[in-house]
């Protein structure tokens, strides 16, 4: 009785094509031809895939598809069928699959974590002490005016006082103020209190000389 395996090399044969040539035509190795010349079903892939082969080497050596794929489905073993279609199922199931369930849990996940991590700055903010930064006067700078120009950077939310009095913040935080000193050795106190009432503070020390 004539079987696929022995189909295939007699057509092979009469045509006087090797198996380096075949496998050149249709770019399956030579192993896999020889495989399936010798109907070794335990060392091929599953049924599909040599099916695919099969209309391949058909195909190449120009012989009747449908007669080869029938001789195929006659001579494929179905024990072993059903063994190979069982095997990618387990291999799924053990696998990690990037479905639609996992990418929402991924994003709440993600949208959980932004979200915490905001509370949690926002709530540092709250309780530490305010950001404060003088750029003039430097300290120990001496000063020829009676009127000292006070500038610095604070948190835009933070109230500032320079010596105890008031002093507007711009939008930014960016702040000026004049302030009169006496002759002398003069210290000048800022300070930046944040809403949960913690407070900052930088002295200058300053040494004005009136000419």
């Amino acid at each position: 009785m004539q079987t696929i395996g022995s189909f295939l090399k007699k057509e092979r044969i009469s045509r006087k094509v090797s198996l380096e040539d075949l496998e050149r035509k249709t770019r399956i190795r030579k192993e896999i031809l020889e495989l399936i010349e010798k109907e070794k079903w335990d060392s091929l892939p599953e049924y599909p895939v040599v099916l695919g082969f099969v209309k391949n080497i058909s195909k190449s050596l120009k012989l009747e598809v449908n007669k080869a794929v029938a001789l195929l489905r006659r001579d494929y073993p179905p024990k072993i069928i059903s063994l190979k279609k069982q095997e990618p199922v387990v291999s799924l199931k053990k696998g990690f699959i990037w479905g639609p369930k996992t990418t929402f849990i991924f994003v709440s996940v993600l949208v959980g974590v932004l979200i915490l991590s905001y509370i949690l700055y926002q709530l540092r903010l709250f309780y530490s002490p305010p950001y404060l930064e003088i750029y003039t006067p430097k300290d120990g700078q001496v000063l020829n005016i009676s009127e000292v120009e006070v500038t610095g950077k604070a948190n835009p939310q933070a109230t500032v006082e320079v010596n105890d009095f008031p002093v507007e913040l711009s939008k930014d935080g960016y702040f000026r103020f004049g302030l009169s000193l006496e002759e002398g050795n003069q210290v000048i106190t800022v300070r930046a209190k944040s809403r949960s009432g913690k407070v900052k503070e930088v002295i200058r020390s300053v040494i004005v000389e009136r000419k």
